[in-house]
């Protein structure tokens, strides 16, 4: 029988209105604190600023833009030459041998650690996580890998 009598709401009298009415003006004036400097003259042009040296952080490090800049060093290590903007042939007037794709990608690397800094290694890690991710959808993952049943591959074999 006391099982089937309603229980008191907590904010049922005058005192629980008036605790929620307090707790709903200190939520206002956190989101108005927020919105305001949100949408302050100063905090919107850093943010554009950092929009943009994002984006050409990304398209410093395009595969277009490694793809070329690769080439431009392999040469560049092969030849000897850096009038054409490679610096891997720095040193070696007659070039580098056997030795110029190596040194090639390492200063591929160190130029786009320079222009792009942080933002080069999050797109190698994504990367790395999508060629993972197709990967593992490109196969069928059985119950004792991974302890899924059945097969998790949406496009069968890629």
């Amino acid at each position: 029988m006391t099982e089937d009598a309603p229980k008191p709401s907590r904010f049922g009298g005058l005192r629980g209105r008036l605790l929620s009415i307090l707790a709903g003006l200190v939520v206002t004036l956190i989101v108005g604190a927020i919105a305001e400097r949100v949408t302050s003259a100063e905090w919107l042009a850093d943010a554009k600023q950092a929009q943009q040296g994002w984006v050409d952080a990304v398209a410093a490090t395009s595969p277009l833009r490694v793809g070329e800049l690769y080439w431009t060093e392999l040469d560049s290590a092969f030849t000897g030459d850096i009038s054409r903007g490679g610096y891997s042939g720095h040193g070696a007037s007659e070039g580098r041998g056997m030795q110029s794709p190596f040194w090639a990608l390492a200063i591929t690397g160190a130029r786009l650690w320079d222009a792009a800094g942080v933002v080069a290694l999050v797109q190698i890690g994504l990367g790395v996580l999508a060629y993972f991710v197709l990967n593992l959808a490109g196969q069928k993952v059985s119950r004792s890998r991974l302890g899924w049943r059945g097969s998790i591959s949406c496009w069968g074999r890629l």
